[in-house]
């Protein structure tokens, strides 16, 4: 039968519009009878007196263009990300870690990145880059840590030192925790291995007779406020050779600690401080205010009496020319 009322001839009643999903029957005492808009497994007295009987009938799902049905009527081509997690062709150690370097390093510090690339790619890729990441067991980091112990030098003169080694332990965890939170692993080979221990070998600190000697042969050498700044103040090595004048307040007796001098890939570079609370103000004796004034004179003499062009740095203590000081060759 076709509608009827004024939707009428919208769909005849030899018509397929519908399809064989709705089969029903109705009848209505109203007037002006409303559209035709079956309900699912409905029977009964409707209100308006109207009486309404529906069965829809679902075919079962049709594959269209570019999806899969499973038995269960959900499209496979969503099926969950460890399916198709287990479908992929294994990754190796070294593919993953070609894509984390890039991704990570807007979240680390210049140095910090670079350490992790090196010691990667010196240390770690060359034994075990080739082993599917799935695969990578605690056996196998176990062997790499001996091995490094043993002959992990890259020149070839012998091992790594016990801090080191743990230090790209730390590296390795890392790298598998973050595959871990990315859905490529299920669980961390490096929380269930053995790395050498940490040694925090015992410092012997200089008593006052020692200081006294050391800084006696020390004042006449060009560097020696840079010492005596660092025996005052306990700035680390980074924050004296990052340290500006600028930064020097001799008014009010402080300096304010706001960059750290760094090295990476061997070039130096101005980074942020180690920690938020390094930022810091530091209040200074007479006596290094001194010999900072008396190292200012000097820096002045260098630069007029310089026969090479002269980098102005702005930078306390720096080379003869004015460059950045590098800081493997201050210790």
């Amino acid at each position: 039968m076709g509608l009827v009322g004024p939707n009428r001839g919208l769909f005849p009643a030899n018509s397929d519009l519908l399809g064989s999903r709705f089969r029903g029957k109705v009848s209505s005492n109203d007037e002006h009878p409303r559209p035709f808009r079956p309900r699912p497994a409905v029977t009964g007295r409707a209100p308006g007196s109207r009486r309404f009987q529906v069965r829809r009938d679902l075919p079962a799902p049709v594959a269209t263009s570019g999806h899969r049905w499973g038995k269960d009527g959900e499209d496979a081509t969503v099926a969950p990300l460890s399916r198709r997690a287990a479908q992929a062709p294994a990754q190796s150690l070294a593919c993953f870690v070609s894509e984390w370097l890039p991704a990570v390093r807007p979240s680390l510090k210049p140095s910090t990145w670079d350490s992790y690339r090196s010691n990667l790619i010196h240390h770690v890729l060359p034994r075990l880059g080739e082993i599917p990441l799935t695969e990578i067991g605690p056996t196998d980091l176990n062997r790499l840590y001996v091995e490094l112990l043993a002959s992990g030098r890259v020149d070839g003169t012998g091992g790594l030192s016990q801090k080191t080694v743990h230090y790209i332990h730390t590296i390795v965890h890392r790298t598998l925790r973050d595959a871990i939170r990315w859905g490529q692993l299920d669980r961390n080979a490096a929380e269930l291995c053995d790395p050498p221990r940490q040694l925090h070998p015992e410092v012997t600190a200089w008593g006052e007779p020692e200081v006294r000697a050391f800084f006696a042969g020390m004042r006449t050498e060009r560097l020696y406020a840079l010492y005596l700044l660092a025996l005052t103040t306990g700035m680390r090595r980074g924050e004296l050779l990052g340290l500006s004048w600028d930064s020097v307040d001799v008014a009010s007796r402080r300096l304010f600690v706001r960059h750290s001098l760094i090295a990476v890939n061997y070039t130096v570079q101005l980074s942020s401080p180690k920690t938020r609370r390094s930022r810091r103000a530091i209040s200074l004796d007479v006596g290094t205010l001194e010999a900072l004034a008396a190292h200012r004179v000097r820096q002045d003499h260098e630069r007029a009496t310089c026969d090479r062009p002269h980098e102005h740095s702005g930078l306390v203590f720096t080379r003869v020319n004015g460059a950045p000081l590098h800081p493997h060759s201050v210790s």
